[in-house]
C-alpha cells in the first residue's frame, strides 16, 4: 500500500476523520481564537464571576477575566507541549528501537535494560524534584524530562517489530545487493514502521497533555504561561466547581476531553486501515 493510497483510506475512515475534524478544531481555535479574541488573557474587562453574555460568551473569572479569551490562549500551548514531547520521544524510541531490534547482541541488551529501568521509575516524583530544585520550571525542561521518561514504552513496540521485520525476505535480498547494515535499516525496514510510529505518536501526545494538565493542576507548571492545566489549577484553587461556575469548568474540561478523543478516533481510525484484521470489521 503507498503513501497516497494509505491517506486516501485515513480519509475515507468514519473514525479518523472525527478524530482529525476534533484536532483541526482545536488547532483553529488556538490559532484563530487569539486573532478574533476581544480581550487580552492577563486583562480584568468586567465585573467578577460573570455568567455567559453577548459581551462575554463564556463569562467572567474571579478576576474579572474574559474566559473565552483565556481558554483560547490556553489551548494552543498545552497542543504545543504534547507534539513537542511526542516528537522528541517518538523519535528517541524510534532510533533506539531501529538501532536494538537490528544489531541485537550487547547492544539489545544494554539498551533494553536502560528502558526496563526508566519504565519503573516514576515520572511524577522526579518532576517534582526538579520543581523544589530549581527555581522555575521552564518549558524545555518540562519537554525534554517527560520525553525521557516517556520514550520506553514506545521503544519496546518498536524494537519487536524491528526485529520481526529484519528477518523478512527483502532484508536479505538487501544484504545480497551489497547494502550495509545503516542503509538497510533506514531505508528498507524504517519506511515498514511508518504506521507503527504514527500510532505511537498519537499515545504519546495523549499521555503528554494528561501529564500536563496533572503537573499544572499541582502547581508544577512552567510560570507565566496559561495552559488548559493552568485553568484547571485555577478552578480548583479559586472554588469555581464547588460555586457552580459552569461557564469556566465545563469549557476547560472539555477542550482537555475533545484533545483525548480526537487523538483516540485518529488512533482508531489508522488500526483499522493499517491493520488488516480489524479493516475487516
Amino acid at each position: 500500500m503507498t503513501l497516497l493510497a494509505t491517506l486516501k483510506d485515513l480519509l475515507r475512515n468514519n473514525f479518523f476523520k472525527v478524530g482529525l475534524s476534533i484536532m483541526v478544531f482545536l488547532v483553529l481555535l488556538s490559532t484563530v481564537g487569539p486573532l478574533v479574541a476581544p480581550f487580552k488573557p492577563d486583562m480584568a474587562v468586567g465585573e467578577f464571576n460573570l455568567p455567559p453574555s453577548l459581551r462575554h460568551i463564556l463569562g467572567t473569572d474571579p478576576q474579572g477575566r474574559d474566559v473565552f479569551t483565556i481558554l483560547v490562549y490556553s489551548v494552543g500551548p498545552s497542543l504545543m507541549l504534547g507534539l513537542m514531547t511526542g516528537s522528541i520521544a517518538t523519535s528517541i524510541a524510534f532510533t533506539l528501537g531501529l538501532i536494538a531490534g537490528f544489531k541485537r547482541g550487547l547492544v539489545d541488551d544494554l539498551l533494553t535494560n536502560l528502558a526496563n529501568i526508566l519504565l519503573v521509575i516514576p515520572t511524577l516524583p522526579i518532576l517534582v524534584m526538579l520543581a523544589s530544585y530549581t527555581r522555575i520550571v521552564t518549558i524545555p525542561m518540562m519537554v525534554l524530562t517527560i520525553a525521557v521518561f516517556t520514550w520506553a514504552w514506545t521503544f519496546r513496540s518498536l524494537r519487536s517489530q524491528v526485529m520481526s521485520l529484519r528477518e523478512r525476505e527483502f532484508v536479505n535480498v538487501a544484504r545480497v545487493s551489497g547494502q550495509g547494515d545503516l542503509e538497510i535499516a533506514f531505508r528498507e525496514i524504517a519506511p515498514n514502521m511508518l504506521s507503527l510510529i504514527a500510532i505511537s505518536f498519537i499515545n504519546i501526545v495523549g499521555f503528554v497533555v494528561a501529564y500536563e494538565v496533572g503537573l499544572e493542576i499541582i502547581g508544577l507548571g512552567p510560570p507565566n504561561m496559561s495552559t488548559l492545566g493552568t485553568m484547571l489549577w485555577w478552578i480548583s484553587y479559586t472554588g469555581g466547581m464547588a460555586r457552580g461556575e459552569w461557564w469556566w469548568v465545563f469549557p476547560t474540561i472539555g477542550c482537555v476531553v475533545a484533545i483525548f478523543l480526537g487523538l483516540q478516533f485518529m488512533n482508531m481510525g489508522l488500526d483499522r486501515v493499517l491493520n488488516p484484521r480489524l479493516s475487516k470489521t
